[in-house]
């Protein structure tokens, strides 16, 4: 399922498909449990998504988090419902991931409603659980 939607040269998943975001949910996004749900190696698969995507592997999986985060936060689902979507171990966690890749606390991007906060270059940032 993961596969049907393919970069064309390289045979991943395209990088805004649902079934890249599924299997990044299914993986606990993790890279090394999406390699191994592809049957392929977390080195093979930190070269394709550089060539498709331009970026790593964790890098694509820190936006798509932050971009879930952001999606659902202004519907106002709660620290802990966050938690539970984007695979974070704690409120705290989730909250300070948030700040260190989109620049803006829970509580300013709920105010900001449909603005989005600034954006990072996420190579050096994590949203680690």
């Amino acid at each position: 399922m993961a596969r049907a939607l393919k970069c064309s040269a390289h045979g991943l998943p395209m990088p805004q498909s649902k079934e890249l975001a599924a299997l990044a949910r299914r993986s606990g996004y993790r890279v090394k449990a999406m390699a191994r749900e592809l049957g392929c190696s977390c080195r093979w698969l930190e070269i394709h998504y550089h060539k498709c995507f331009g970026l790593t592997p964790h890098a694509w999986l820190v936006r798509l988090r932050a971009e879930q985060i952001q999606e659902e936060a202004r519907t106002g689902a709660s620290a802990k419902v966050l938690c539970q979507l984007v695979g974070f171990a704690d409120a705290a966690s989730l909250c300070h991931g948030l700040k260190r890749c989109a620049g803006c606390t829970l509580r300013e991007l709920r105010a900001l409603g449909q603005k989005a906060c600034s954006q990072k270059d996420n190579r050096g940032d994590s949203l680690s659980s």
